[in-house]
């Protein structure tokens, strides 16, 4: 192997997605799919003697490059790029002589369900290709304080803890420098050709979402999950519905029942998902579950000022959802919203 060698996986990939605006409303960047586009092949780097520098665990390899998969949406400054390539002259803080895949990330996106599903589980999907190949067993670089759902989701993959080796990013003083890197994006393109810079693979989402859904049997552990479920956010500190007790009084006659997915496990997330036959929600991290949906109509609400963005399109999409949406005005720093209720009743018109 070269010191540093790009693998590809498959084919390029074709996406056409329709776009429902029953109340034409502003697109956003839903805008950016009302054509067909061209997705590049899945693809990682191999990377011999890199070294992951500070808690922000930034990849540089040799001649001091930047390995950009290490940091995928987010360019990095070249007065950041300076320092990180001085510090990595430094003696690393940790040695680790195994073939690495790295699951965190210096902002944090690990620990949250949509990155996880979409960023960071798609890179085992690259370390277990390289092994097939080289008959290697890689490690999964993972955090000390990792969440039940998240080994969950390893343990389901067939990646146990005797190959996983968890580490504390803030206690990376200069480097982690590792044998060798197997670095990948993730599900979402990074600013290639033509396509917009965070299109969705339908290949990777289908592979993660039957991996796990086909590893969950059973429909609930407490009975049958309701299949008309509306996604809260009143737990989170942003996007809330301030009208969410109204909006819950017209949807329960017709079976709808609020769940709190950050309130689930795992299995109880993928099971009440895979079952659901309607959704609706305010776009967030619980929406992400779309992934195991397979027949559903759904509703995603937004605040305009946070903006329209198409993640939970392309899932819907992806997983042949029928998906509308909705935009509300957005009433206070935080991106809360009052939501149309008249509109919430035309959905359940067009829907039921």
């Amino acid at each position: 192997m070269s010191s540093n060698s790009l693998i590809e996986l498959g084919d390029s990939e074709e996406i056409s997605y329709q776009i429902n605006n029953r109340w034409e409303q502003p697109l956003g960047r839903i805008s950016e799919y009302d054509h067909p586009i061209e997705l590049r092949k899945f693809r990682y780097r191999l990377v011999a003697r890199a070294r992951l520098v500070t808690a922000k665990m930034i990849g540089i390899r040799n001649h001091l490059h930047l390995i950009e998969e290490t940091c995928p949406h987010k360019k990095v400054r070249r007065r950041k790029l300076n320092k990180l390539r001085l510090r990595s002259l430094l003696l690393p803080t940790v040695r680790i002589d195994y073939e690495i895949c790295c699951l965190i990330d210096g902002r944090g996106w690990h620990r949250h369900h949509f990155h996880w599903l979409l960023d960071f589980l798609p890179r085992v999907i690259a370390a277990e290709d390289h092994a097939a190949r080289t008959g290697g067993s890689p490690m999964l670089l993972v955090t000390e304080d990792m969440s039940e759902k998240q080994s969950a989701s390893l343990h389901y993959l067939g990646w146990d803890t005797t190959r996983q080796l968890p580490i504390n990013p803030s206690s990376i003083g200069t480097s982690v420098h590792v044998k060798t890197l197997i670095a990948a994006s993730g599900a979402r393109q990074q600013s290639i050709e033509a396509s917009p810079n965070d299109a969705i693979s339908p290949r990777i989402v289908n592979q993660i979402s039957e991996r796990l859904s086909s590893r969950i049997s059973g429909s609930s552990i407490d009975g049958l999950p309701p299949e008309r479920i509306y996604v809260s956010r009143a737990k989170a500190t942003c996007r809330r519905i301030l009208n969410e007790d109204d909006l819950v009084e017209i949807i329960s006659p017709y079976g709808f029942v609020s769940v709190t997915p950050e309130d689930l496990s795992l299995e109880e997330q993928v099971r009440l998902f895979r079952g659901a036959t309607h959704v609706i929600g305010p776009h967030g991290g619980g929406l992400t579950n779309l992934i195991f949906a397979e027949n559903a109509h759904v509703l995603e609400i937004f605040a305009r000022n946070h903006g329209i963005r198409p993640d939970y399109f392309q899932i819907s999409n992806i997983r042949s959802l029928e998906y509308y949406f909705l935009v509300c005005e957005s009433v206070n720093d935080q991106d809360d919203m009052i939501v149309d209720l008249a509109k919430i009743g035309e959905f359940l018109e067009l829907a039921l």
